[in-house]
């Protein structure tokens, strides 16, 4: 079982392991472990996985859709194995993006204005 992507956002840790040729999301919750096979992916799981990602990406920031096509993109870019972690600063989320191909970060900036 090799991880070919490991995402880690706040309490959120989601992993896409590769297993005998089967692509598996596993969530780490607490002290318990989620798994499932991930449908619909054939041998060229690369797609079926980056989607995935950008979905549950997307879900846990609340991102709009044109942010998470620049990161769809970005990712099959970065190439496997993936490391994705968020770093909150004082006003600022920075998403850290390492690939096999080299990094990226995507930054999320918060002003308050009265």
């Amino acid at each position: 079982m090799s991880s070919i992507v490991d995402v880690r956002l706040g309490d959120y840790h989601g992993e896409w392991v590769l297993d005998s040729g089967v692509v598996r999301y596993v969530e780490h919750m607490g002290g318990d472990v989620i798994e499932a096979e991930l449908e619909g992916c054939g041998e060229d799981y690369t797609d079926c996985v980056i989607d995935d990602v950008v979905k549950r990406f997307g879900d846990e920031l609340k991102l709009p859709r044109s942010v998470l096509g620049s990161v769809r993109a970005r990712l099959k870019a970065l190439g496997f194995p993936l490391v994705i972690t968020l770093r909150e600063e004082v006003n600022v989320s920075i998403v850290e993006f390492r690939g096999k191909n080299g990094n990226a970060q995507l930054i999320i900036r918060y002003q308050l204005i009265s």
